[in-house]
């Protein structure tokens, strides 16, 4: 029961931040960093609280975090090569 609580919180999370990136504000905004800065704020936050502080679960979550993101990059960097050869 615990695990659809909070997936329901990072659902609400994520659909007011991008209402507020669709009709508040004007800079756009990917839903793909949306939703990675949710799970991974998620995933830190349910190691900091099982481990009582920065412990090993935290680290791996952090290190996990940062992979998605970086392999996110690498996707987005990719992207934007193609779209540049094709001009």
């Amino acid at each position: 029961m615990g695990n659809l609580v909070e997936a329901t919180i990072v659902d609400i999370i994520y659909a007011a931040i991008l209402y507020y990136f669709k009709d508040m504000n004007k800079i756009p905004m990917s839903t793909t960093w949306v939703f990675l800065g949710c799970i991974a704020g998620r995933e830190l936050g349910m190691s900091f609280e099982q481990t009582g502080g920065p412990g090993h679960d935290f680290w791996r979550a952090l290190k996990i975090s940062i992979r998605d993101i970086l392999l996110a990059g690498t996707g987005t960097l990719a992207s934007i090569g193609l779209a540049y050869a094709q001009r």
